[in-house]
């Protein structure tokens, strides 16, 4: 049976031996509040335990402590004096947790609307904003309004200061490691330390381990599986990387991302044809995530490449011009276009000729054309004779969608050396 409490004037607090008017003069914007509600399933006989009291100047619907299944969770409390603002907060940090970013400004935005001094609504909205003076100026008003909320929260507005601001990791973790010990349940503090060790300060084991922490606070905060698997992918741990991001889809099966994230591992383990279904996929679930049908476009291109590579390997000229369109064109320096197949084909056979054996490219970017029929990857390349590397350089390539899939339209490429190296 679950039982949800949410009053807009009432709070539940537990009765431990103290009187109503004790717990009255308790209810400061500068105490630590019990939840006002049970979201999960609760034992009808635990209600026993609490009374409900009633405030007369209206709700802070401030989350502090509350008990499930008899036992106390301590999260970071949550001060607002609007249960709609509380309710759309809640909605958005639940969207951008899912990386549903548009729908998590969304309600951030109508929580603000409903609530312009919510201190926690204001700090996530700036770590959303897409532009420094617009992340300043939700992070002034929060601190406008630090005199209104818990120490906790003001402790929490210091930390996105200094790790969003000030660029200060090292003492953004350190206030949220206090914060962590004071509010030991609470899943999106190890999360934000897991973050900033990873992405800022690339200490891969501390991330890990916050990573872990957030999970054993909440094992349905799958975002931790995401960042484990990419922790592990970067360190070069391709099995730890599949069974996290596995572990991910199994949590969120109807979202783009975890399948997207599985795409990204076959990617670099060089599974084009499966990390395409897997982006195939994730497209599908959600059109409107067009990362995965950037990646979509990458496997292919990093495929035709491949392709590219074995059949300079094998000296195969024919088979490097079917890889161009029919009115394809190289750009090579120094001399005029190379238009046509057949030109195509005759230019790399003079390639081979010339005595070069193998090629290596590696995509540094791919930008999508408007129209999604066209796409300009950058990108690098070494040219060996044999053991020897007889150029380095950079190319950029014209891609175009075709019936037979994406091919080569424009190449154009120009070595780093000079001409007397």
């Amino acid at each position: 049976m679950k039982i949800t409490l949410f009053f807009p004037i009432l709070f539940v607090i537990l009765i431990s031996g103290s009187n109503s008017q004790t717990i009255e003069n308790s209810l400061k914007r500068e105490s630590v509040l019990f939840v006002s509600e049970f979201g999960k399933e609760s034992d009808p006989e635990l209600l026993a335990n609490y009374k409900i009291l009633g405030s007369e100047g209206g709700p802070l619907s401030t989350t502090g402590v509350y008990w499930e299944s008899g036992h106390e969770r301590r999260l970071l409390p949550i001060t607002t004096d609007s249960d709609e603002a509380r309710e759309q907060f809640l909605l958005g940090r639940d969207a951008a947790h899912h990386y549903q970013f548009a729908e998590a400004r969304e309600h951030l935005d109508k929580a603000i609307a409903a609530d312009p001094s919510f201190v926690l609504a204001l700090l996530h909205r700036g770590g959303s904003a897409d532009f420094l003076s617009e992340l300043q100026d939700y992070l002034g008003r929060a601190e406008a309004n630090r005199d209104r909320v818990t120490p906790g929260e003001q402790q929490l507005i210091d930390a996105f200061h200094a790790f969003l601001l000030e660029r200060d990791y090292n003492r953004a973790i350190e206030i949220l490691s206090g914060l962590s010990l004071e509010y030991p349940d609470d899943p999106y503090l190890p999360s934000y330390m897991g973050f900033r060790y990873y992405r800022n300060l690339q200490r891969y084991d501390e991330a890990v381990k916050q990573f872990r922490r957030a999970l054993e606070c909440d094992p349905d905060f799958i975002q931790a599986y995401n960042w484990l698997g990419y922790i592990a992918m970067d360190q070069g741990d391709l099995a730890t990387a599949e069974e996290n991001f596995l572990l991910y889809i199994q949590h969120a099966p109807d979202e783009p991302r975890p399948h997207n994230s599985l795409g990204v591992l076959r990617l670099r383990q060089g599974r084009y044809e499966e990390a395409a279904r897997l982006f195939e996929q994730s497209f599908a679930i959600d059109p409107r995530f067009t990362e995965s049908r950037d990646n979509l476009l990458r496997a292919h291109i990093e495929q035709a490449n491949e392709h590219f590579e074995e059949n300079f390997g094998r000296q195969d000229a024919l088979a490097i011009a079917a890889l161009y369109t029919a009115s394809g064109q190289l750009l090579p320096a120094g001399r005029g276009p190379v238009a046509g197949t057949k030109a195509i084909e005759q230019f790399w056979q003079g390639v081979f000729d010339s005595g070069l054996t193998r090629a290596n490219l590696e995509t540094v970017e791919i930008f999508t054309g408007a129209d999604g029929e066209t796409a300009t990857e950058v990108g690098r390349y070494r040219l060996f004779a044999g053991d020897r590397e007889a150029d380095v350089g950079k190319y950029v390539v014209l891609w175009l969608h075709t019936p037979q899939g994406w091919k080569l339209h424009r190449d154009i490429w120009t070595s780093d050396r000079g001409p007397n190296e």
